[in-house]
């Protein structure tokens, strides 16, 4: 399923609407849960990109470690915030 930027913008937009909170305000309520359910994400898709390296398949190794690289920026964030 292919969706344009603007499309993708507007279902992150109703989702947030449908909290009636905005991220920032979700991200602060939920910051040790999120810091939990990221560093659990981060973990299995680590693993998974050695794991797909280590059998020669780049592409789907590129496509975990591009997924654990967003875990781990999230949780710097995170961190840094307190």
């Amino acid at each position: 399923m292919s969706s344009s930027p603007e499309e993708r913008e507007r279902r992150l937009n109703n989702l947030g609407s449908s909290f009636g909170r905005d991220l920032d305000v979700e991200i602060r309520r939920e910051r040790i849960n999120l810091r939990e359910k990221l560093t659990q994400d981060f973990e299995r898709e680590i693993a998974l990109a050695e794991a797909c390296a280590s059998r020669d398949d780049f592409a789907e190794a590129l496509y975990h470690r591009v997924m654990a690289d967003m875990a781990h920026r999230i949780l710097k964030e995170l961190e840094m915030d307190g």
